[in-house]
């Protein structure tokens, strides 16, 4: 209940002050009392409420699947092969649109760990702060996510456009994501911006891949689960 609390002045000092928040918790005493939201529960609160907004405002997320059409040499494909695929292209769109905040609240901050133990180690130390930065930063840049959903609704494109599905969500991570390291790391030269560009863009790629493959296994999964509920006459 305390985190719940704390959770607006927590958002309202990361984008004023992210050290005071970061850092507290970084340096903090085991006994000393927390003035903002811990940084797992903190991230867990703006994933869950930018889900709900998303999920609960109406926004079309069907599209159809283009699926395979034709295998080697034109002959048709397996019905069971093209609707695996078709399932892993739905949870795949949905991955970076429906479910974009748990996708970063799971994958995103780890990669970027990743990128910052590299680029990031004269100013981060260690996968630790890495993990407690971006954690920070992730859950202070998902409400930022909200301001999809009218792109989503106003757009007239299905949401398995490349621009609906990739291009807005990751330019939506992106600029808050890069003024937050900015207000931490204060880079004061360009080597400085380079590595701070660098270690968001790796870790990025890193989360769109392992995105994309967990979503595939999803999609593998939901189409088993279907195909069983078909045999069995319960669906």
């Amino acid at each position: 209940m305390k985190n719940l609390r704390l959770y607006l002045p927590t958002l309202k000092e990361l984008w004023s002050a992210p050290r005071n928040v970061i850092d507290s918790f970084l340096h903090a005493e085991a006994d000393q009392p927390r003035s903002f939201t811990h940084p797992f529960a903190f991230v867990l609160i703006s994933a869950a409420f930018i889900l709900l907004v998303m999920n609960v405002i109406p926004v079309d997320y069907s599209f159809d699947p283009a699926g395979i059409q034709t295998g080697p040499g034109d002959e048709p494909v397996n019905e069971q092969i093209a609707a695996i695929t078709e399932w892993i292209e739905v949870s795949n769109v949905w991955a970076f649109t429906r479910f974009l905040p748990l996708s970063a609240a799971l994958f995103l901050i780890p990669m970027l760990s990743l990128g910052g133990l590299f680029f990031l180690r004269e100013s981060v130390s260690g996968f630790y702060e890495n993990l407690i930065l971006n954690t920070y930063t992730v859950g202070a840049s998902i409400p930022v996510l909200a301001l999809l959903v009218p792109a989503w609704m106003l757009s007239g494109l299905p949401v398995s456009d490349p621009m609906m599905s990739s291009t807005l969500p990751a330019v939506a991570l992106a600029l808050p994501m890069l003024h937050l390291y900015r207000q931490y790391l204060r880079p004061s030269d360009f080597l400085g911006w380079v590595r701070l560009i660098s270690s968001y863009a790796t870790g990025y790629i890193l989360f769109a891949v392992l995105s994309g493959f967990a979503a595939g296994l999803i999609g593998y999964l939901a189409f088993a689960i279907h195909r069983i509920l078909e045999l069995s006459g319960s669906f």
